[in-house]
C-alpha cells in the first residue's frame, strides 16, 4: 500500500498522547518531538528502513533521551530485513516503531525499546533548543513529515499572537502584550525586528499591525491560529 510519511504522523502523535506524552510535529527538524516529566522523545518517520534513516537517528541522540524510528510496518518479523533491523537499532540504542498503514486502524506497535547507546553524546545546546521550541508552542500545530510549506515555529507563534492582539485591540507597546495577551517573552524582538514585515512602529515604542500583517492574520494558513488567540483574548 502506497502512502506517505506525513501519513504516520496523526497515528503515533496519537500514541504518545495516549501515554502521556506533549506532542509537536516538525520541531528543530524532528519530525515527532515529545516531552513528559522533563525527558525529550525524538521520532523520525520513513515508510521503510534506510542507512539513511538510521544515520539520522544516530543524530537525534545528541538532543533527545529517547529516540525512535518509525516505519511501515513489515509483512513479517522474521524475514531477514526486519532481524536485521532489530539487531542493529538495539546495538544502537535507538527504539523501533512500526505503523500498520496497511491496516485502517494503523496500529501503532513499539518493536524496540530505546536504550542508552554505547558511547553516549549529548549536546547539551541543541538538546535545549529542542526542549524550549517544544515549549514555546501553545499547541501542535505542524504535521511531522512534511518537508514543505510553512512551519509553524515558536517564534512565529508569537509573531502571529501579537498580530491578532493588535488587529483586535489595536496599537501597542510590548510591553502590553506580554502583560494583557500573554505574548511571549522576546515580543519586543519579533515587533523590532518584523522579520515578517507584519508591524510598524508608530510611536515611542508603540507598534501597528501593517497591510501585509492584516493580510497574514486573514490568511488560510493562519487565520484559525489568529482566531483562537482573538478567543482567549475575549474579542474576535
Amino acid at each position: 500500500m502506497e502512502f506517505r510519511e506525513s501519513d504516520m504522523y496523526a497515528p503515533l502523535a496519537r500514541f504518545f498522547e495516549g501515554r502521556g506524552w506533549s506532542v509537536r510535529g516538525e520541531t528543530e527538524g524532528v519530525d515527532l518531538a515529545a516531552e513528559k516529566d522533563g525527558l525529550i522523545a525524538a521520532v523520525e518517520m520513513k515508510r521503510g528502513m534506510s542507512l539513511a534513516l538510521v544515520y539520522q537517528a544516530i543524530d537525534r541522540q545528541a538532543i533527545a533521551d529517547e529516540v525512535y524510528v518509525a516505519v511501515g510496518r513489515f509483512a513479517s518479523m522474521r524475514d531477514g530485513a526486519a532481524r536485521g533491523a532489530v539487531s542493529l537499532l538495539k546495538r544502537l540504542g535507538v527504539g523501533l516503531i512500526t505503523v500498520a498503514m496497511d491496516s485502517p486502524l494503523k496500529t501503532v506497535e513499539i518493536i524496540v525499546a530505546p536504550a542508552d547507546p554505547r558511547e553516549p553524546r549529548r549536546n547539551a545546546r541543541r538538546g535545549s533548543r529542542l526542549k524550549k521550541e517544544i515549549a514555546g508552542r501553545s499547541s501542535d500545530r505542524n504535521v511531522g513529515g512534511t518537508n514543505s510549506g510553512i512551519i509553524i515555529t515558536a517564534y512565529r507563534e508569537g509573531a502571529i499572537r501579537a498580530a491578532a492582539a493588535l488587529a483586535a485591540f489595536g496599537d501597542m507597546s510590548a510591553r502590553e502584550l506580554r502583560e494583557r495577551f500573554g505574548c511571549p517573552d522576546n515580543t519586543y524582538a519579533i515587533l523590532y525586528n518584523n522579520p515578517y514585515g507584519w508591524f510598524e512602529r508608530v510611536g515611542r515604542g508603540v507598534y501597528a499591525l501593517t497591510g501585509a500583517g492584516r493580510t497574514a492574520v486573514a490568511s488560510e494558513r493562519f487565520a484559525p491560529i489568529a482566531r483562537e488567540f482573538a478567543e482567549l483574548f475575549g474579542k474576535e
